[in-house]
């Protein structure tokens, strides 16, 4: 648990500073769900990303989940 909570944080971080190239990977990935829908929830619940990444990281996770 605690393992893919760090895996989480660390792509959540890394999308505040490159969210093109985060949001890229996240489409091509093969992490388990529960990492990539937990680093979009930090993602969305950060307040240095924009509303406007926000809504795109949700859309993903949207696409993420079905691929599941």
């Amino acid at each position: 648990y605690y393992v893919q909570m760090a895996q989480s944080w660390l792509v959540a971080e890394l999308a505040v500073y490159e969210p093109d190239f985060v949001y890229t990977w996240f489409q091509q990935n093969d992490l388990k769900y529960n990492i990539n829908g937990k680093a979009i929830q930090k993602i969305c619940d950060s307040f240095r990303i924009s509303d406007q990444w926000k809504e795109e990281f949700k859309k993903l996770r949207r696409i993420l989940k079905a691929r599941k």
